[in-house]
């Protein structure tokens, strides 16, 4: 089973400001829901230690982890048609 992160390091320049941009703002989004890492990654079924890479900008997230966060601090996701 993956990870659900890949090495934001190894990334182009676009690739790594995409990387800051997200972090910052699944830091934000888990901090205004009033949630710690570890009470994201159980809402998300996720692992503490990859929340924290994330929210660092050291791995960036599949899409399906991403949805997985958005759920947990009950962003919603986007529909589409």
């Amino acid at each position: 089973m993956g990870t659900g992160l890949s090495d934001a390091e190894s990334e182009t320049p676009q690739a790594a400001e995409v990387s800051r941009l997200l972090s910052l703002n699944l830091g934000t989004f888990r901090v205004r829901a009033g949630l710690s890492q570890q009470g994201t990654a159980e809402r998300a079924g996720l692992n503490r230690v990859h929340i924290g890479l994330i929210e660092g900008g050291k791995r960036l997230p599949r899409l399906d982890t991403i949805v997985k966060f958005a759920g947990a601090v009950e962003f919603g996701t986007p529909r589409f048609p």
